[in-house]
């Protein structure tokens, strides 16, 4: 059996082979990449719930203000975080990742000050009036 119908079913079995091992290395390229990913992001929640305990115990401790202020610089300087605000009751900046913010009140903060969307959704918890506060919207 040494004829064209041997070569054209020894081409198409080759055909199908490369087929079935191009899809197998493309779904475990898929399947490993997202594992990848997702131990990642893992790794950064994690990470990040450590780096809002550890701020979060300086800020419930009795430290001063400046302590404060220079671990919220150096977890910004080390990009540990981006950006952190520590506000009193009325909304001014008690401490900041950013020295130029401390003192100003919510209302004064825009885009200018590299936090995003973080004003506007602190300005309605700030309003005009002293009193109040409000929750995280995390929807």
């Amino acid at each position: 059996m040494r004829g064209p119908l041997h070569e054209r079913v020894n081409r198409r079995l080759l055909v199908i082979a490369l087929a079935a091992a191009a899809l197998g290395s493309t779904v475990l390229a898929s399947v490993s990449g997202a594992l990848v990913l997702q131990a990642t992001l893992k790794e950064a929640e994690n990470h990040a719930r450590t780096i809002e305990r550890d701020l979060s115990g300086s800020v419930t401790s009795f430290q001063p203000l400046y302590e404060v202020q220079r671990q919220l610089q150096l977890a910004a300087s080390s990009r540990e975080l981006r950006s952190a605000l520590l506000l009193d009751q009325q909304g001014v900046v008690l401490a900041a990742s950013d020295n130029a913010l401390v003192g100003r009140p919510v209302q004064e903060l825009g885009l200018e000050d590299a936090l995003g969307d973080l004003p506007e959704h602190l300005r309605g918890c700030f309003p005009a009036r002293p009193t109040g506060f409000c929750a995280a919207d995390r929807s």
